[in-house]
C-alpha cells in the first residue's frame, strides 16, 4: 500500500506544484510540499474535504485543492444520498470524475462513503421495515465497494459516520425526513452489553469481503468522555467478531478557542494514545474551527444570530490560527508512533454550511490559519 501511495504522489512532481504556486500568487512552500519533504516515512496526511467542486466548478478552488492537498476527501459525493438515492436509481458520475481528476493530481481519496445519517430520504422514511433497510444497506455497500476495488487512489474508506451522540448513546431514527438522524438501527441490536446496532457489524462485514486492501474507519461527530469510550467498546466488539478496522476518526467541527476548555486537549490526546497502543490510525476528518460562536451563526436552528461586524470577524481570525495549532501539534505529538491524518472540511467558507471556520478567503487568499498550519508542519513539536 505505501508503495503505491508514494508512485500517486511522485506522478505530480514538487516542481509541478511549485509552478501552480506561483501562478497563483502564493509565497511560500505549499503544505503537500511541506509533507512529502518533512515526512517521508508516509505517517502524516494532511487533505482537504472538497464539497461539490466538480458539480460546480471553481478553478480558484481547484488550483488550491491541487497546490495544498495530496489527500482528498469528496465530501458528499461519495454518500448514499449521491450516489444511490432510491433502491433502483444508482449515480456514478461523481465518483468517476474523482477518480480521474484525483489520480491526474497525484493524490489519494478517503472514500466518505458510510452507512450513516446522510443517507437517502427513501431510508429515512417512517414506513421503512427492518428488511427494506437491511436490503437497500447490503445493496449500497456491496455495489459501491466493487466498483472502489478497481479504483487504485482510494486509500480510506469510512465505513460508518455518527454511529454515537455526545453523551455515549446510539444515535438512531426520528419523525419524518428532514432532520439529522440514523434510520439504520431499525435493522435491530446485538445481544452484547451495549446491544450494539446490527447495521455496523453489517457494514464491516461487506466491506471486509469485498475491499480489504483498502483501509477501513470509523468516523464520529463527538469528542466527549462518554463518546470516547463507546468509541473504544465498539472497536473492541468488531474485532471480537473478527472484523477488520484500521483507523478511528473524530471530525473535529469545534468553535475557536476550543484548546483552551479544559480537558479538550488531553482528551484528544488520550485518544490518540489508545488508537496507536491498539494498532489504529488516527484521523481528524472534517476539521474546522468556527470564528464565529453558535449563537452568532445563522443556522436553521438559529434564525435570529447576534450581528458581529467584519472588523470583529478580522480581530478574532489570530483566535482561530491558535486553535488551528493547538489541534494540530496535539496530532503530530503522535508521528512516530503510528499513522495520523487531518482533513480540513472544505477550502472556504461557501461551501460549507458552518461558515467562516476555513483556512481560505472567498478570493483564495490564506487567511492566518493557514499560515498556523503551514509553520507548524515546517517546524512540528519535538518528540522522545
Amino acid at each position: 500500500m505505501k508503495q503505491k501511495l508514494l508512485l500517486l504522489l511522485m506522478m505530480y512532481s514538487i516542481s509541478t506544484i511549485l509552478n501552480v504556486a506561483q501562478s497563483q500568487n502564493v509565497s511560500g512552500r505549499s503544505l503537500r510540499v511541506i509533507v512529502q519533504e518533512k515526512y517521508p516515512n508516509g505517517n502524516v496526511f494532511v487533505g482537504c474535504a472538497a464539497h461539490s467542486t466538480l458539480k460546480k466548478p471553481n478553478p480558484e478552488l481547484t488550483n488550491i485543492l491541487n497546490r495544498e492537498f495530496n489527500y482528498v476527501t469528496p465530501a458528499n459525493d461519495f454518500k448514499q444520498i449521491t450516489i444511490h438515492p432510491e433502491p433502483n436509481t444508482w449515480n456514478w458520475t461523481l465518483v468517476d470524475q474523482w477518480a480521474k481528476e484525483t489520480k491526474l493530481h497525484g493524490q489519494v481519496i478517503r472514500a466518505h462513503c458510510p452507512i450513516s445519517p446522510q443517507c437517502s430520504n427513501w431510508a429515512k422514511e417512517d414506513n421503512r421495515t427492518k428488511e427494506e433497510l437491511l436490503q437497500n444497506l447490503e445493496e449500497y455497500m456491496t455495489e459501491q465497494c466493487k466498483r472502489y476495488a478497481k479504483i487504485e487512489n482510494i486509500h480510506w474508506m469510512d465505513v460508518v459516520n455518527e454511529t454515537i451522540d455526545k453523551d455515549g448513546n446510539w444515535f438512531g431514527p426520528k419523525e419524518g425526513t428532514d432532520k439529522w438522524e440514523n434510520p439504520w438501527t431499525i435493522i435491530g441490536f446485538d445481544s452484547d452489553s451495549d446491544k450494539t446496532p446490527l447495521y455496523i457489524s453489517k457494514a464491516f462485514e461487506i466491506s471486509n469481503r469485498e475491499v480489504p486492501n483498502i483501509k477501513q474507519l470509523i468516523n464520529e461527530h463527538a469528542l466527549t468522555d462518554a463518546s470516547v469510550e463507546k468509541m473504544k467498546q465498539l472497536v473492541i466488539y468488531l474485532r471480537g467478531k473478527k472484523l477488520k478496522v484500521d483507523g478511528i476518526c473524530w471530525q473535529g467541527h469545534i468553535e475557536s478557542g476550543w484548546e483552551n476548555e479544559s480537558g479538550n486537549v488531553s482528551r484528544l490526546d488520550n485518544f490518540i494514545t489508545w488508537a496507536h497502543k491498539n494498532k489504529l490510525e488516527f484521523h481528524i476528518t472534517e476539521f474546522q474551527a468556527t470564528i464565529r460562536k453558535d449563537k452568532e451563526r445563522q443556522t436553521k436552528w438559529n434564525k435570529n444570530p447576534q450581528n458581529v461586524s467584519e472588523d470583529e470577524l478580522k480581530k478574532r481570525m489570530p483566535d482561530q490560527a491558535n486553535t488551528f495549532s493547538a489541534v494540530l501539534r496535539t496530532l503530530l505529538m503522535h508521528r512516530n508512533t503510528g499513522i495520523i491524518g487531518i482533513n480540513f472540511w472544505h477550502l472556504t467558507d461557501n461551501q460549507s454550511q458552518i461558515k467562516d471556520g476555513n483556512m481560505f478567503n472567498e478570493d483564495g487568499t490564506p487567511r492566518p490559519s493557514y499560515y498556523a498550519v503551514r509553520e507548524l508542519l515546517e517546524n512540528p513539536p519535538i518528540v522522545n
